[in-house]
């Protein structure tokens, strides 16, 4: 296509002019561009140069970095075609026109070029901005889109990749319904159970992950679906505005770029089953509250150098002649890429004190701060995690040999499996009589006869067999007690009737010794020392 000149003005009484200044030759101020001082009046000779709204530029916005806001696709603008004769013609007659003069605030220069062995249409927008100084600052933006994609073999292998894409999101999707849906049907006296849902971080992280793939499908959708994607053809001799294709194209890319970042991200939700995994975001979390602190202090330091060197460099530099650009600045002094001989050119003898005031306050002590905290942070979570369970190499270990033994018991053929449980535990019960006997069978001795089984079954019948094995040994020793019992009672009785002969005969000889008189202290006998209980032979 053709190239595309359009330039924004601005009204000659954008501004005012102070009175002691004033005079007839200057008596007209041009401000700086923004929408209330935009210039919509046509102007040149005879007024031949209209003002063109953006809706029939077909042009998109563009950021501009001296007028600190966005241009409008509106503006005044000249087409040049692709015969070079006739494109030469119309600029010498903008440039007898005075096409740019002071009220001038920027210049668009707009073309498209395709690339055959690409297949590429790359938009070339140069841009061109004047200060209300004079101050002329040109910039140039090279955008590259493709218009018929997924032609060869690649792209369409590509192309099939994406729709599963599509599918895996659609069925992420239903399924984080039937969970939320899940969660509300769980009886709960808490208010706004919906909202405590949502607070969940990694709930969080996923719906707005979803939700940007499918922002993204739906703008893939559209550009497939915009028609300018084959109405447009290099053989045009007209200018035709691609630029909001490829601005729409970008912003996919970049939106896609940021979604990559969040499912990554999404990596750590799916670590957290070992601790060595999930160090840097325990170490975060740790110093959660120390960071935020360190934050404001931080904030409030940096802002303040901030402030100060706008106020040192603003005027000349043009790295420090926002508050934007001078906290940038400032962080890249932070990081080593400063230029210092600037610096000295402009305010030689400010300069030093600010760059030794900063590297001190900033770089010796807060990053020196920052990183304390998180020195402190990760040494407590490496502890705990020390002593927090096995290492992951350990896990995987037994995770991948508890998954071969079970593909290993799946595959192979066992007799077991057309077996009854009867008929098993008869076996097990006849193997358990030749180890030993009557004697029950010990648990391990019992894992040890069917190792092959697989673990459910195994483990039931096990189970089972000890649990009867168990039962018979108690009945048995309920009944071994018993005899004790009965026994110890027998011995108990026979022991009583002895003790009762020898009282018998304990009385028989002390009824011989006091010659047939009752015993004193005996049923009969008297007490001793009564009327008679004298002493035989007094």
């Amino acid at each position: 296509g053709g190239i595309r000149l359009r330039q924004v003005r601005v009204r000659n009484d954008s501004c005012r002019v102070m009175q002691l200044y004033e005079s007839p030759v200057n008596n007209v101020c041009y401000d700086f561009y923004s929408g209330s001082t935009r210039e919509t009046r046509p102007f040149g000779p005879g007024g031949k140069y209209t003002w063109t709204s953006a809706a029939k530029t077909g042009e998109s916005s563009k950021f501009g970095y001296v007028a600190g806001s966005s241009y409008d696709g509106s503006g005044y603008v000249a087409e040049l075609p692709l015969n070079g004769t006739r494109a030469a013609e119309i600029v010498e007659e903008l440039f007898k026109d005075l096409w740019i003069d002071r009220a001038t605030r920027a210049v668009f220069v707009t073309f498209t070029c395709y690339n055959p062995n690409l297949n590429i249409f790359e938009t070339v927008d140069i841009s061109t901005e004047f200060e209300p100084t004079g101050r002329v600052v040109p910039r140039a933006n090279f955008r590259g889109v493709t218009l018929t994609p997924y032609r060869t073999t690649s792209e369409v292998v590509i192309l099939v990749f994406y729709g599963v894409f599509c599918l895996f999101v659609v069925g992420y999707l239903v399924f984080m319904v039937v969970d939320f849906i899940t969660y509300m049907r769980i009886p709960s006296r808490r208010k706004c159970k919906w909202l405590r849902y949502f607070l969940n971080f990694w709930v969080l992280l996923d719906v707005v992950n979803n939700l940007m793939f499918v922002v993204l499908i739906i703008q893939r959708v559209l550009f497939f679906a915009n028609p300018m994607r084959t109405q447009f053809t290099p053989e045009l001799d007209h200018y035709e505005p691609l630029l909001p294709l490829t601005y729409a194209f970008y912003q996919e890319v970049n939106l896609t770029s940021f979604n990559i970042c969040l499912t990554f991200f999404k990596v750590f939700k799916y670590l957290k089953f070992n601790a060595h995994l999930t160090l840097l975001w325990d170490t975060l979390k740790v110093a959660a509250a120390d960071l935020f602190s360190f934050i404001i202090i931080f904030g409030i330091v940096f802002v303040g150098f901030s402030v100060w060197a706008m106020l040192l460099y603003g005027r000349e530099a043009e790295g420090f002649n926002t508050f934007g650009l001078s906290l940038l600045s400032c962080l890249n002094i932070m990081l080593g890429n400063y230029e210092i001989d600037q610096m000295m050119q402009i305010n030689r003898f400010v300069t030093p004190i600010f760059f030794i005031c900063f590297m001190i306050f900033v770089y010796f002590i807060l990053v020196n701060m920052f990183l304390a905290i998180i020195n402190d942070a990760y040494g407590v979570v490496n502890r705990a995690s020390r002593l927090k369970g096995m290492r992951l190499s350990s896990q995987m270990k037994k995770g991948i040999r508890r998954k071969v033994e079970s593909l290993r018991n799946t595959f192979r053929k066992k007799e077991e499996k057309v077996m009854g449980d009867g008929k098993v535990i008869s076996m097990l019960r006849r193997q358990g009589q030749a180890m030993g006997g009557s004697v029950p069978l010990k648990l391990n001795e019992l894992r040890k006869l069917f190792k092959d089984l697989p673990e459910e079954r195994r483990n039931r019948y096990v189970t089972r067999i000890y649990t009867k094995k168990k039962e018979a040994k108690d009945a048995e020793d309920d009944k071994v007690q018993d005899a004790i019992m009965m026994q110890r009672l027998a011995n108990m009785e026979t022991m009583l009737a002895e003790q009762a002969r020898a009282m018998a005969d304990l009385r028989a000889h002390l009824a011989a010794l006091t010659g047939g008189a009752p015993v004193p202290g005996t049923p009969g006998g008297a007490a001793p020392g009564g009327p008679t209980g004298g002493v035989p032979g007094d």
